[in-house]
């Protein structure tokens, strides 16, 4: 959303549909780029300006909310796999990336709309995607199908020690790229190891339990959704708004009930 508008990612359609919530119609306007495939796209504050990005044709989309027009800006990079941006740092006015099940991350400049950076882990098999904030100089990254997560100095361009999570190989195969709320990362699971293969035998699905970590500390905790009866819930949605975090979850069993977990106006107080 920008304004008035919300800009709706469509990757399979060649045109950009924007939908005016004052006249509640939908326009459509050209990419300036051939066979775009949009994903998805970061607002930036106080600007009129909107970053895309493209998973077909790796780049970014630099696009004015206001003349409905924009640059692309390819990527420069030989990639291992899909990219996908996975948040915009506001302060350093930056983008990360990571091409998810691949092993690369990479970063945009917005002040000099360049690509500026390309790194990959020196762990064995790899797969980094960063959490949505960066504390310090130091990005922690999910290695998603190793469970554990990576820190990684932006200005030396060095990483350091994995750390380990617990529970992997037991309960879960796979950690998401984390979400951060009040200088905590949180990390969704699921039983996904690779391919279409499952830590239980069954179809790979998500879990409703995430891990909690503490940057300053170190320290690591668990979360899980509370459940009644037959309950079995699956979460790996979240979202932060006006200072709280809510955590989105889908029983598997009937009667298929979502719920919302949230911090609360009493946590915020404390």
């Amino acid at each position: 959303a920008h304004g008035h508008e919300v800009h709706l990612c469509c990757p399979s359609l060649p045109r950009l549909w924007v939908y005016e919530s004052d006249t509640k119609q939908v326009k459509q306007y050209d990419f300036p780029h051939a066979n775009p495939e949009v994903y998805g796209g970061f607002a930036a504050k106080g600007s009129p300006w909107i970053y895309f990005y493209d998973t077909r044709a790796p780049g970014i989309l630099k696009w004015n909310a206001t003349s409905h027009s924009g640059t692309f800006h390819p990527c420069p990079y030989t990639l291992s796999g899909t990219l996908y941006m996975t948040f915009l740092g506001g302060k350093r006015k930056e983008i990360w990336g990571s091409t998810y099940t691949g092993n690369d991350l990479v970063r945009f400049d917005l002040r000099v709309d360049q690509w500026t950076g390309q790194w990959k882990c020196p762990l064995e098999k790899a797969t980094p995607t960063p959490a949505d904030e960066v504390f310090g100089d130091t990005l922690y990254l999910s290695d998603h199908l190793n469970g554990r997560l990576v820190p990684f100095n932006a200005k030396t361009g060095k990483w350091g020690e994995p750390i380990a999570l617990p529970g992997y190989g037991e309960w879960f195969g796979y950690v998401s790229g984390g979400w951060v709320h009040r200088g905590l990362i949180y990390c969704c699971h699921s039983t996904w190891v690779g391919g279409n293969d499952s830590i239980d035998g069954k179809p790979h699905h998500f879990l409703g339990t995430w891990t909690v970590f503490d940057p300053k500390t170190g320290k690591l905790s668990r979360l899980d959704f509370p459940v009644q009866g037959s309950e079995d819930f699956m979460s790996d949605y979240a979202a932060t708004v006006k200072g709280q975090l809510y955590l989105l979850a889908v029983n598997s069993n009937p009667p298929y009930n979502a719920v919302i977990l949230s911090t609360s106006t009493w946590d915020e107080e404390q």
